[in-house]
């Protein structure tokens, strides 16, 4: 707890970690496109509409796969340029073959004539969920709110920020960390910014009454062995704040050595496409 020695506060702290763990995604996402892949997000076909409203989460993130799961056996759609949507208005194509992306939303072509609901499966990249430790305050069996104020009134915000996009932190996990339930985990399944409200799966009467005004943390999906650069990251910080030359360079040096061995370490975990294949320098095309 760095706030207590009046160097930093911990808020500070968790911003250092939050950045350099993107940093860290970012690296492995180039070893592994499928990495941060997921795959729980749905929309459909409206009877002659040529687009649709991409869902939250997914609206902002990278779509890496659509596939159609209504016919007999799912189909992957192929993705086509936005600029080239209309030479593909053709009745010699199956309605809704075809997908492009634009801004927050997505397109079938050629248009559908008939209304498929919820039968297109979305896969998108997720990178990690910025970190906070907080209270968790009035919960109930499914559900907590995430604090914003950071007075020491419980229940309260110790150190980070709370996201206000919707939906932000589906599919990341939170754990907590004080009282009767500690260690207790569960999936986050919705959120609401508009009242920091989370949904995930249910819990005991007992175990709403024990978790109550104590702590939690959002979890790093990051291999621990990738989270020390975090660490090392939020030293930097701290040495630079403090003057300290030493540490400052002793510290980067840590980071560097962690940034290298994620390049080194991190492989794509399956070789099923040929972007992942290196042929050597002196390959003849």
């Amino acid at each position: 707890m760095p706030g207590i020695r009046g160097a930093m506060s911990d808020h500070e702290m968790i911003d250092a970690f939050n950045r350099v763990q993107r940093m860290v995604a970012t690296l492995i996402l180039e070893a592994d496109e499928g990495y941060f892949d997921v795959e729980d997000t749905t929309v459909g076909f409206t009877a002659n509409t040529e687009e649709a409203d991409l869902p939250q989460p997914c609206a902002a993130r990278k779509i890496t796969k659509v596939t159609r799961t209504d016919l007999a056996r799912p189909v992957d759609l192929w993705p086509i340029r936005f600029q080239e949507k209309n030479e593909y208005e053709s009745s010699q194509y199956t309605a809704g073959q075809f997908y492009y992306l634009r801004g927050e939303k997505i397109g079938f072509k050629p248009t559908p004539k008939s209304t498929i609901a919820t039968n297109i499966k979305l896969n998108y990249q997720q990178l990690p969920h910025a970190l906070h430790w907080a209270q968790a305050k009035t919960p109930t069996t499914t559900t907590f709110i995430m604090p914003t104020s950071t007075t020491a009134t419980p229940p309260y915000l110790k150190a980070g920020r709370i996201s206000q996009l919707a939906d932000y932190y589906v599919n990341a996990r939170f754990r907590i960390i004080s009282g009767a339930s500690i260690g207790l985990e569960r999936k986050i399944t919705a959120y609401n910014p508009a009242t920091q409200t989370i949904t995930f799966a249910a819990i005991t009467a007992g175990e709403v009454t024990a978790i109550t005004n104590y702590d939690y943390v959002i979890l790093s999906p990051l291999a621990e062995e990738y989270q020390d650069a975090g660490m090392w990251g939020m030293v930097v910080d701290l040495a630079i704040k403090t003057k300290d030359v030493a540490i400052k360079e002793w510290a980067e040096s840590e980071v560097n050595k962690l940034l290298n061995k994620i390049n080194s370490s991190v492989t794509p975990r399956t070789l099923d496409m040929g972007r992942y294949i290196r042929p050597p320098a002196d390959f003849d095309l």
